[in-house]
């Protein structure tokens, strides 16, 4: 079986794509395309182990139910990255430190490159937001060498 490179993410509604795009105006660093937003859960990285991962997931989200988040913070992380730092429930964190234990909720804005970053004349990047939207859908996804990203299955959260 082929290597791919794949993830767990929740994708962002369009809306709030565009919301967030309006930032990479003010700052010239390398920003991620606006249609390839999201929010990683997890991050395999280059692996064949697809179909277990599939069913760890399968069993993980299972009885997950749609929940709300909301962005509230976009900011200078670790002097090479910008987020958008998200607030999630409880219950959404306690299932996805099953898959990552280390998750941090966010979504990558930019990347800095060490020659873009002159710590003198960074701005200060740290603003208050709020922008909400409706989690009903954790997808995994495949990384490809173009910047594309696609869903290789998707695991739909149900109400009872």
């Amino acid at each position: 079986m082929t290597k791919k490179c794949l993830f767990v993410a929740v994708n962002l509604p369009q809306e709030i794509k565009e919301n967030l795009s309006c930032f990479k105006n003010n700052f010239p660093f390398r920003w991620v395309k606006k249609e390839n937003l999201h929010m990683t859960l997890a991050f395999y990285g280059y692996t064949n182990q697809e179909d277990q991962i599939k069913e760890k997931l399968r069993g993980v989200f299972k009885d997950l139910k749609p929940f709300k988040v909301e962005i509230k913070r976009i900011s200078f992380v670790s002097n090479r990255m910008i987020w958008a730092l998200v607030e999630t429930p409880k219950d959404f964190l306690s299932v996805v430190k099953k898959i990552n234990p280390e998750f941090i909720a966010h979504i990558t804005l930019a990347r800095i490159n060490k020659w873009q970053l002159n710590l003198e004349e960074m701005p200060l990047i740290d603003q208050d937001i709020s922008l909400k939207f409706k989690v009903d859908s954790i997808e995994l996804m495949q990384s490809r060498i173009n910047s594309n990203y696609s869903i290789i299955e998707k695991f739909v959260l149900k109400n009872d």
